[in-house]
């Protein structure tokens, strides 16, 4: 089943997304080129610009003011060195792929998280939606434990319908010849177990993955997924290039319950990235616009 399948290969790149089963597309990816600055950007830059990022996304996607339940943000940066940086808040996976496997390199936001961030049964007006979501996140059980009777629920960007903590985790790490960084959205997990590497049963050998690994990818995600289930499918591919002569930045948010702030939120990344990277690297001041 490939009828809606899209994907694409660009120079140092591979992106795409199967709809699947759903009625529409919650995912969203963006795939930018930032300026390359003088001197090779430093590690402690390229951390506070992702913070810097996500935290515009969230004001911005929070601004709507509309109930939703927010979008995932998974936002990788790779530099011409080979070295590369992940900023995440929720469930979008970052892998790390090689001849041999995979290895999953974030990790779900399911945090004990301060208590202005959560959830009980007794502020939450949709009770039947709180035993949804208590079902799929842990919770504390015992007195003394600091989430107990309180949803640890995932991080998100512009969440109106719970009020999720949005600080983002930051990762570092390095390519080497032979490997590929992948970002997507949770339904590439239909070929994942526990461990964060490919099942065993998934069929998956990066050695057949062909012009463009992001879809071969997303194709097996579709081919081990339920029978007429299954969730929206998003990779975006970095391979390794000693040639590389600009700067990456790819990004993948997956809607929670409608496309509205993926959607909006990957709009205003094209508008704030560049502004923040010259501010970081360049020196300039800017001012965010308003939303």
């Amino acid at each position: 089943m490939k009828a809606d399948f899209k994907g694409f290969c660009m120079q140092n790149y591979y992106h795409a997304q199967l709809q699947g089963p759903r009625d529409y597309q919650e995912d969203r990816i963006c795939v930018l080129e930032l300026t390359l600055p003088s001197a090779a950007p430093d590690q402690n830059g390229c951390e506070q610009f992702l913070h810097q990022v996500i935290g515009s996304l969230h004001q911005s996607t929070f601004a709507l003011n509309e109930d939703h339940c927010g979008s995932t943000c998974t936002i990788a940066l790779l530099l011409p060195d080979n070295r590369f940086f992940i900023g995440w808040l929720g469930d979008s996976p970052a892998l790390l792929l090689s001849p041999h496997g995979c290895d999953l390199l974030t990790r779900e936001h399911i945090p004990g998280c301060d208590p202005v961030f959560q959830v009980t049964a007794d502020n939450c007006e949709d009770v039947q939606g709180f035993q949804r979501v208590r079902s799929l996140h842990p919770v504390g059980e015992e007195e003394g434990d600091p989430i107990y009777q309180k949803l640890a629920v995932s991080r998100a960007l512009g969440d109106n319908d719970f009020p999720l903590i949005r600080t983002p985790d930051v990762m570092r790490g390095n390519l080497t010849p032979g490997n590929m960084l992948a970002i997507a959205s949770d339904g590439i997990n239909t070929i994942m177990n526990y461990d964060g590497h490919f099942k065993s049963d998934a069929g998956i050998n990066l050695d057949y993955a062909g012009d463009n690994p992001a879809e071969y990818l997303a194709d097996r995600a579709h081919l081990n997924r339920p029978y007429k289930k299954g969730d929206n499918i998003s990779v975006i591919t970095l391979p390794f290039a000693a040639d590389r002569s600009s700067i990456l930045l790819a990004a993948v948010f997956d809607g929670h319950g409608g496309d509205r702030v993926a959607d909006f939120a990957a709009q205003q990344l094209r508008v704030i990235v560049q502004p923040l990277w010259q501010k970081i690297f360049f020196g300039k001041t800017f001012i965010l616009p308003e939303y």
